[in-house]
């Protein structure tokens, strides 16, 4: 399953470099926006291909345009952003396809996980995708309702791919500082940033919006986006507030069956989110 996730990754540069280099959009000050791109491309799976290779870090964003950045093909982390609050809420669309093969457990056991800045605690049964590293936190993976299923090569089996056989996955990231362009001084601005960035660039068929305080008293909000026409998704958002600094957890599940366990998953995780200076 590794070759899968190899294959992906450049058939999605095989079909998206050669765009950004006609137009010289490889670096910050050349740029081109998501349209421009995907008008050039015929294939009915640009728009995945273009999301892949932006959650990878190799189609870049800055001011609202992309630009390809060659230098980070062999980078393969997952893009959460450590500084834009926009930037991770792209990351959801990450495509998950290929990972290494797992039997989850039932195991109700949770693990300490954290540096110096932070902690929480995540259930055992969660597997790592990618360790920490500063610009992109921590990233989990589980199977959860599509156990009987995770052997079967559905991109070679079908066209259309069954994004369901896909495991559930959770992200944990944070900012400690933030750029003046970035900085927010009440989880009200927090709310209203997102809140646009949904409606004008997001638009999901269904999303709820609410603001909390966690059980260690952080201000919060929750959001619910689900995406009802193919693929069916559903997401999770959450955004931890404290003295101009803002935690994320992001939790992304294209089957439907998850919802329940993913979303218990996520606030428990919300829930023991703790910053520690």
């Amino acid at each position: 399953m590794e070759n899968e996730v190899s294959e992906q990754k450049q058939d999605s540069i095989n079909l998206l470099k050669p765009i950004f280099e006609r137009y010289n959009a490889i670096n910050k000050e050349n740029t081109m926006t998501k349209e421009e791109v995907l008008a050039e491309v015929e294939d009915k799976n640009a728009k995945m291909y273009f999301n892949y290779l932006n959650s990878l870090g190799i189609i870049k964003k800055t001011k609202g345009r992309y630009y390809y950045s060659a230098g980070s093909e062999k980078n393969v982390k997952q893009n959460f952003s450590t500084g834009k609050i926009c930037a991770i809420i792209i990351a959801l669309a990450v495509i998950i396809i290929g990972i290494s093969m797992i039997f989850s457990n039932n195991s109700t056991n949770f693990q300490a996980v954290g540096n110096n800045d932070v902690g929480f605690n995540i259930s055992s049964d969660w597997q790592v995708l990618e360790a920490y590293n500063e610009e992109n936190g921590w990233t989990y993976f589980k199977y959860i309702s599509n156990l009987s299923t995770v052997l079967e090569n559905t991109q070679s089996t079908s066209e259309t791919i069954d994004y369901k056989k896909y495991p559930a996955r959770i992200g944990v990231a944070y900012d400690t500082t933030i750029s003046e362009e970035f900085q927010y001084n009440s989880i009200d601005e927090v709310k209203a940033t997102l809140e646009t960035y949904i409606k004008e660039e997001l638009v999901p068929e269904e999303y709820n919006m609410e603001t909390l305080t966690t059980e260690k008293g952080y201000e919060a909000i929750k959001v619910k986006i689900k995406y009802t026409s193919y693929p069916e998704e559903i997401d999770y958002l959450y955004y931890i507030y404290k003295d101009g600094k803002l935690g994320y957890i992001t939790a992304i599940t294209f089957n439907m069956d998850d919802d329940k366990e993913i979303e218990q998953a996520s606030m428990k995780i919300l829930n023991s989110f703790e910053w520690k200076n």
